[in-house]
């Protein structure tokens, strides 16, 4: 990426950052709206990650 390319995507970044759990609830609507069958692939990765967080808390003793 340019130089360009990288201080643009940092400043949207940074303009979206207060509002994350907004932005990705429109993001996620509108991804599921466009793309249905995203959402059992999302689903299953949440699966996937949410089990290796639980894994990795045992593993820590928490």
């Amino acid at each position: 990426m340019s130089p360009e390319q990288i201080a643009l995507v940092q400043s949207s970044f940074a303009r979206v950052a207060p509002i994350a759990p907004q932005a990705a609830n429109i993001f996620y609507a509108r991804l599921f709206e466009i793309a249905p069958g995203a959402r059992d692939a999302w689903i299953a990765a949440y699966g996937l990650l949410a089990g290796a967080m639980a894994d990795a808390a045992e593993g820590d003793g928490a």
